[in-house]
């Protein structure tokens, strides 16, 4: 089994990408962190993290007993801290791609304020969610690849041939 982490900061394109290559796996499914755990009053970190990783491990184990052969995640380990917790918990020693997707604030603020998605693609909220997920410029991982690709000018077709070509 392959699993492949995309993360980055809002606007990087991490859906966008994962979607994409949900359609040119085979034998793939997807999980995005922003469905894994909706709750009132909404937290940022601490207990949110924590029911995300477990939901995320019982679904890459749903998705592994029904013979899924590819398994992408999106937005799920933006940390060293997360990505630790989540294969720990996780406990299985898979075939492991973390992607790491970058783009200029420019660019990710154009492309936050265009979706209009939720609350943290607000103009005023940038600053904070930027300090909250900061871009990360590197990460250990005991066995797997991480990789890191500045999206800023590159087409989703060309970052996900770029992250196939990793696996």
């Amino acid at each position: 089994m392959k699993l492949i982490l995309i993360n980055g900061q809002g606007g990087t394109g991490k859906t966008s990408v994962a979607k994409s290559l949900l359609g040119k796996l085979k034998s793939s499914a997807y999980i995005e962190a922003d469905s894994l755990v909706t709750t009132n009053p909404w937290e940022f970190g601490g207990k949110t993290d924590d029911l995300a990783i477990s939901n995320a491990v019982v679904l890459v184990n749903n998705f592994l007993a029904a013979g899924f052969e590819n398994i992408i995640i999106s937005g799920l380990t933006r940390n060293q801290e997360l990505l630790d917790k989540f294969l720990e918990k996780l406990n299985q020693p898979e075939e492991i791609l973390f992607v790491w997707l970058r783009a200029s604030e420019n660019v990710r603020k154009s492309r936050k304020i265009g979706r209009d998605r939720d609350y943290a693609d607000l103009e005023k909220h940038f600053a904070f969610i930027n300090k909250v997920y900061p871009d990360i410029q590197s990460t250990e991982l005991k066995s797997g690849k991480a990789i890191f690709i500045d999206s800023s000018t590159k087409s989703i077709k060309e970052i996900t041939f770029e992250i196939m070509h990793n696996l």
